[in-house]
């Protein structure tokens, strides 16, 4: 697909529909399977794709250099019974900077619907933390384009700790990806 992104699978779909948040149950939904391949992580790819003549659109957020994520059709549109004819990156955004965790700083510690956010470090963390997690499976794929975010708002002091509420979080089937510490200005 270019920026380097390749499809490694594409076919039909059954379990919980991931993209918008509603974990709704689906059958029959078109899905492909991606792997990063680049040299740079990927923040955001938007990838068209044509089956049996019929087009699907996927979105992709938060896939490290490596990695592989299962994205499943945006209009929750049924897979073609055909092979994949085509497929291209309409829109693509690489991060900077691969993600990171800042394991140095931060220990996060996740519970279902919930995270232990400690500032481990002997510095003041002023500013907003976010924390990006996506679905996964034990074998390291990820399930779904979408990434969840969670803030612990006006950072911590040394040695402190918050727990934060996440609407999608579940310490058995979720992967932290990146943790951003945006600055007080």
């Amino acid at each position: 697909l270019g920026c380097g992104l390749e499809i490694i699978d594409a076919g039909s779909y059954a379990g919980a529909y991931v993209e918008d948040g509603s974990c709704e149950i689906v059958s029959g939904v078109m899905m492909i399977v991606v792997r990063n391949t680049g040299e740079q992580d990927i923040q955001l790819a938007d990838i068209v794709a044509v089956r049996g003549g019929s087009e699907y659109t996927f979105r992709l957020t938060n896939l490290a250099v490596g990695e592989r994520a299962v994205l499943l059709d945006q209009e929750r549109r049924q897979a073609a019974e055909a092979v994949l004819e085509s497929a291209i990156v309409s829109e693509v955004a690489l991060f900077e900077t691969p993600m990171e965790l800042h394991a140095e700083t931060i220990q996060i510690d996740g519970l279902n619907g919930m995270l232990n956010v400690k500032n481990i470090s002997e510095t003041d963390i002023s500013g907003d933390i976010y924390i990006y997690y996506k679905n996964s499976a034990s074998d390291g794929l990820f399930y779904g384009g979408i990434t969840y975010r969670t803030r612990v708002a006006a950072g911590l002091k040394p040695g402190k700790s918050t727990t934060v509420t996440t609407g999608h979080y579940y310490a058995n089937a979720c992967t932290i990806l990146d943790v951003q510490i945006v600055p007080v200005e």
